[in-house]
């Protein structure tokens, strides 16, 4: 009997992520060959992220599902071998953060020049990310469609709303153990009342946008002349 073609997961041994359906991995020391992340490509900072054993658990139903953080590192670790089903948007990770943390008395200690290459490199660094980001997921994303055949579906407004209450109270007692996790959440909440209401109010949507240039229908003739600007 000849032998099922390796796929990527073959390559992707080592130890287990876990919590990986909330997108939190702990990384354990990797047994094998590791498959090195996006965001570890990127910063080459952060120790290689081994998959095998989550996409074994998936594979053996020990796991209903998991998900890590964008469709870039989800097709690179290998989750689209072991599952075909992909829902989209979640309020567990509604965004990204890149930070690069430094030691305050090291940095203090620095001269001025270096302290200049520091903190333009983070700032490079973050900007670089952001396109990358960009590029690399959305590409990405459409080979997962393609290629490995993924349907991707939009989460119900039913299990947002779910996700939401199951926060509050996970959030109520962490709050009662804490008295800095109950400060910190409420400094936050002021700020996320201003600006997500400013963002709410401000920046239009893209999707009527998409739909006019790229849902399938030419693009619009323009009403007039166009005239050339010296």
């Amino acid at each position: 009997m000849s032998q099922r073609p390796p796929s990527r997961r073959t390559f992707l041994t080592g130890a287990a992520i876990a919590g990986a359906a909330l997108g939190i991995p702990t990384v354990v020391k990797a047994q094998g060959p590791i498959a090195i992340d996006l965001f570890q490509g990127m910063g080459a900072v952060v120790s290689p992220l081994p998959a095998e054993e989550i996409v074994s658990a998936i594979d053996r139903g020990v796991l209903d599902a998991a998900a890590f953080n964008n469709a870039s590192s989800d097709r690179l670790l290998g989750f689209a071998d072991v599952s075909k089903i992909c829902m989209l948007q979640s309020y567990h990770q509604n965004a990204e953060q890149l930070e690069i943390v430094v030691n305050k008395t090291r940095f203090n200690a620095l001269p001025d020049a270096m302290k200049a290459i520091v903190e333009n490199g983070r700032g490079g660094l973050g900007r670089y990310v952001v396109e990358v980001d960009c590029d690399r997921y959305s590409t990405d994303y459409i080979a997962l469609q393609a290629r490995e055949r993924v349907p991707f579906y939009t989460t119900p407004d039913s299990i947002l709303q779910k996700q939401l209450e199951i926060y509050d109270q996970v959030a109520a007692r962490k709050a009662a153990d804490s008295r800095i996790f109950r400060e910190v959440v409420e400094s936050q909440k002021p700020f996320a009342a201003r600006a997500v209401k400013w963002d709410l109010d401000t920046n239009v949507s893209r999707r009527l946008a998409y739909r006019h240039y790229f849902d399938g229908r030419p693009p619009a003739k323009p009403a007039g002349p166009v005239r050339k600007t010296s």
